[in-house]
């Protein structure tokens, strides 16, 4: 949007890096942000307009437009409370790689809240440091989450391989990423995995852990 009198450029997106460009080292990330592609889906799938105006030397502002809320209804303390639906992961032990601390740290507690085992890990080095010292021990996860960009130097994929080098071709693994595309698909039918696209939501996120563990929800 254009403000009579300045000179805000609109647009909708960055330009793509450069060929061979690399992402930053993980101390240079600033902030908690979400990608661009990321947001454009979160504001689809919420039906809220997202607009963005930009001024050369001065700044951006993005604006989302949300409809009024409504206050939420107290129940009655005399109620019982419901239990809530979830999935029934008790004695199941997961494996995470995730180098963005924020997304680690909540995928580690949604986990955790659903009764299963959390081995989180920032770096492939590390889980399969891990995963070495695990399986001479007798542990072995049940599942492993991977993010697919993990550093500038590698994906989910290689995490999927360092597992399953200690703990065996089937063990069940599901990569997430926030990009769409078309390669991923053949890269997941060639290393058997299953791909989530962020944003995951909690319930997407469940449906696929039940359905690669084949456990029931609760």
């Amino acid at each position: 949007m254009v403000l009579p009198g300045h000179d805000y450029l609109p647009f909708s997106g960055c330009s793509p890096p450069s060929p061979g460009a690399l992402p930053p080292p993980p101390h240079d990330r600033k902030g908690l942000g979400l990608g661009l592609a990321i947001v454009k889906r979160l504001a689809l799938l919420m039906d809220a307009p997202l607009h963005l105006q930009s001024r050369p030397g001065r700044g951006t502002v993005f604006t989302l437009e949300l409809p009024l809320g409504k206050p939420q209804q107290r129940m009655p303390e005399s109620l019982p409370a419901r239990a809530p639906l979830g999935l029934t992961l008790e004695r199941k032990l997961i494996a995470v790689v995730e180098d963005e601390p924020a997304v680690r740290d909540g995928l580690e507690v949604l986990l955790k809240g659903w009764g299963a085992t959390v081995a989180v890990f920032d770096t492939v080095s590390a889980c399969r440091q891990w995963a070495e010292h695990a399986s001479s021990q007798g542990q072995k996860p049940d599942l492993a989450i991977v993010d697919y960009r993990i550093d500038h130097q590698h994906t989910g994929i290689d995490a999927i391989h360092a597992l399953r080098e200690h703990f065996g071709a089937e063990l069940p693994a599901i990569v997430v990423t926030g990009s769409t595309t078309a390669g991923l698909e053949e890269e997941a039918h060639r290393h058997d995995f299953h791909l989530l696209i962020k944003p995951v939501v909690p319930n997407k996120l469940r449906a696929m852990i039940a359905f690669k563990l084949g456990v029931r929800t609760r």
